[in-house]
Formats: C-alpha cells, sequence, structure tokens
C-alpha cells in the first residue's frame, strides 16, 4: 500500500493545498488506481470537504515542525503497527520524510527558495539564514538518500539537481494542473454583493493572490499603483490571502506600506476569501497582479488565465511555457494573456494602463487554452506510474 503523509502539511491556503487536494479527488474517482493510504494529523481539515471515497484516512498526533517531525520518528512515533506494516512505498508532502526500515521514501519539494540568495525571498535575515544554511548543508544528503523527489514545474526540478546534487533519475516533475483550476463564480446577486463590500463595484480594480509575505512582493504592486489612476477615484487593489501571523503584523506592514506609497485608500486587504469569490474577482479584475520573488509554479496566474483575466508578473523561471505578450496583445487576446515585467514599478504602471482603458466585462473574455492541457487526473495517474516504479 501506498501511503502518503501529510500530517505535517498546515491547513491554510497554499499552491501546496491546492495540489494535493486536486490530485487526491481525482485518485479518488479512479477506480483503477492503486490503495492509497493518508496520515493525517488529528484535528486537520486539509480535507474539508473533499469526498476521499474508499482512501484509507489515519489519524496521528499533530507533526509540529520538522525537529519536532524528527523526534517522534526516533521514539517510535504513533503511526498504528498495521499501516507500518502494509506500506510498499512512504510519500511525505513536508520534510523530513520518514519512512518505515526498508520501505523506499520519496517526497514532494514545491521549490527550493530558502537555497536561493535572500533577495529571491525577500526574507529578513533572521528568517532566511538559519533556513539557507539548512537548505545548504541539512538538506543535501537528507534528499540523496530519498528514492525519489517529485517537484511541480521543471524550474524547481533543475534547482533540485543544482542545489541538492540528486541524480536526475530520481527527480520526477510532476507539474501541477494548468486547467480546470478555477472554482465557478457566485451567482450574479452573490457576486454583485461581494465587490460592493470590497468598495470595487463601480471602479477599475487589480487582484494579487497570496499570503502577505515579503516574498509575494507586493510592495512592488504597491508602487505601481501609485503610478496609476488618480486618487482616490483611480483603480484598486484587493489582496486576497492570511497574512500567516497571529498577532496581525503582516497585515499592518502592507497598509503602513499601502499609505507610504500615497495608496492606503484604494488597497483593499480582504483576508483570506473562498475560491468562488476569488473567481468572481478575476472574473471582474482589470489584471491579476502577481510580483511574486520567487515561485515553484504560480497557481494563481494559470487560474486567472483560465478565467479570461489578463496577468502581470515578473519573469519567474516556472512561467517558461507560458507565451509571453505585450498589454496591446494582450487587450486583442480578449484578456487571458501573461505581461512580464521586471523589477521597475513604472514598467509595470505602462502595462497596467491599457489593461485597465481595454478591460472586457466577464462575458466577453475568453479563456487561456493551453497547448498541452494538464489536469488532476493527470497528476494522479503520473504519481502513480512514480510509486509503482518504486515499488519493484
Amino acid at each position: 500500500m501506498i501511503v502518503v503523509d501529510v500530517s505535517g502539511m498546515p491547513d491554510h491556503a497554499s499552491g501546496a493545498r491546492t495540489r494535493l487536494r486536486g490530485w487526491l479527488q481525482a485518485w479518488a474517482n479512479d477506480r483503477l488506481l492503486p490503495r492509497l493510504a493518508l496520515r493525517l494529523a488529528r484535528g486537520s481539515r486539509l480535507f474539508a470537504g473533499l469526498s476521499l471515497g474508499a482512501l484509507e484516512v489515519v489519524e496521528s498526533a499533530p507533526a509540529g515542525g520538522p525537529l519536532l517531525r524528527g523526534f517522534r520518528h526516533l521514539v517510535g512515533g504513533d503511526e498504528p503497527p498495521a499501516l507500518l506494516k502494509k506500506a510498499t512505498v512512504w510519500h511525505s508532502e513536508t520534510l523530513p520524510a520518514f519512512a518505515p526500515l526498508g520501505v523506499p521514501a520519496a517526497v514532494t519539494l514545491h521549490d527550493l527558495r530558502w537555497a536561493e540568495p535572500r533577495a529571491a525571498t525577500g526574507a529578513p535575515v533572521r528568517q532566511w539564514l538559519p533556513r539557507h544554511l539548512a537548505s545548504r548543508t541539512w538538506l543535501p544528503p537528507v534528499a540523496r538518500r530519498l528514492r525519489a523527489i517529485v517537484t511541480v514545474s521543471p524550474a524547481s526540478a533543475a534547482a533540485v539537481e543544482r542545489h541538492l546534487a540528486v541524480p536526475r533519475e530520481r527527480v520526477h516533475c510532476i507539474p501541477n494542473a494548468n486547467c480546470g483550476l478555477a472554482a465557478a463564480a457566485l451567482e450574479p446577486t452573490a457576486a454583485a454583493a461581494l465587490l460592493e463590500r470590497l468598495a470595487v463595484a463601480r471602479q477599475p480594480f487589480f487582484v494579487a493572490l497570496g499570503h502577505l509575505e515579503s516574498r509575494k512582493g507586493l510592495e512592488l504592486a504597491l508602487a505601481a499603483l501609485a503610478r496609476t489612476g488618480d486618487g482616490a477615484a483611480g483603480q484598486r487593489l484587493v489582496i486576497v490571502g492570511g497574512a500567516g501571523d497571529r498577532d496581525g503584523r503582516a497585515a499592518a506592514a502592507l497598509r503602513a506600506a499601502a499609505v507610504r506609497h500615497g495608496v492606503g485608500e484604494r488597497v483593499v486587504l480582504a483576508g483570506a476569501l473562498a475560491d468562488g469569490e476569488v473567481a468572481t474577482l478575476l472574473r471582474h479584475a482589470a489584471a491579476l497582479l502577481f510580483p511574486s520573488r520567487y515561485e515553484g509554479f504560480g497557481l494563481p496566474v494559470f487560474e486567472a488565465l483560465e478565467l479570461g483575466c489578463p496577468v502581470v508578473a515578473r519573469p519567474l523561471p516556472c512561467f517558461a511555457e507560458l507565451p509571453d505578450v505585450a498589454p496591446a496583445a494582450a487587450h486583442a487576446a480578449r484578456g487571458a494573456a501573461l505581461v512580464r515585467c521586471g523589477d521597475d514599478p513604472a514598467a509595470w504602471a505602462a502595462a497596467l494602463t491599457p489593461l485597465v482603458a481595454n478591460a472586457r466585462p466577464p462575458a466577453a473574455r475568453v479563456a487561456f487554452a493551453p497547448s498541452r492541457p494538464w489536469r488532476w487526473s493527470d497528476v494522479a495517474r503520473e504519481l502513480a506510474a512514480t510509486w509503482r516504479s518504486l515499488e519493484r
């Protein structure tokens, strides 16, 4: 039996959570795939709302951080003996990947941002330095002992080979879905109420998705916003995502940055929203702003393009396969296009202005059609093939 350990994965919205829920739902719907057991932390809501069918869920103590997980593994943990005996492959969604003795172990690495220079994350030195040292000293020998490492993009696969010196044959690039991502938007009455509540019902607006952390580069979006529109009557920016801290310091810092750039009254911190609410915003927004410094895949970009929402983003390696267009071409494409901009706020403002002027209503937008459609069912089947190869 294949055991997938998700006990260390947090509940909050993230690309890792979206990927896990996506391929698990596809796995549950495909009776030809092998049996799967999921090791879940007690009290976790990671699978809330999912229909997992016959998939077996085994609860364990909350995993805690890597050090605590390592200690519990050394003292024997609390996994049911039957689960340990049945396991033929042990795949972990977080580090470190602890498998029963003699069982092939694998892990998913979405990115290796902590192995990069600090500028890739924008994190404070006190946060970046210990993680950077661990990724350069502790992680490589740990990774090389694993039978397989699964990554989500060619860019992440290249980073694994470069930083961890893992043999190419052990690195399996199984990308996230690039279509079938977008949730259904709210029905018209609820959609109108959402736009009214966020104060964007009667003026153009942009959307940014992601945690309120320095890696997401949101200050670049604020600087660009300051160069567009005209004061409070200009375009607004709706930032969707949790702060990741309990005391609200991240949100407070972002509000202060907005005031510093002179756009405090034009920025809406919406917090975490339901999938249908996010889809509604993307369907009505002039563009998705994605100024992230580093990403393993960038799911929000594909979600926006699927809804016909133009995207302005930093030129990250994970977007190499997406066509690069100018703002005028984005208008000609009736929405679904990616405009790459560097670190210059003025260039961002120049890209955003025509997208606002030529913004189309939701019904007139055309979704981006990838040249190679890839769905969560494809991810599930590729994972199954990878794990089968480890059982031999």
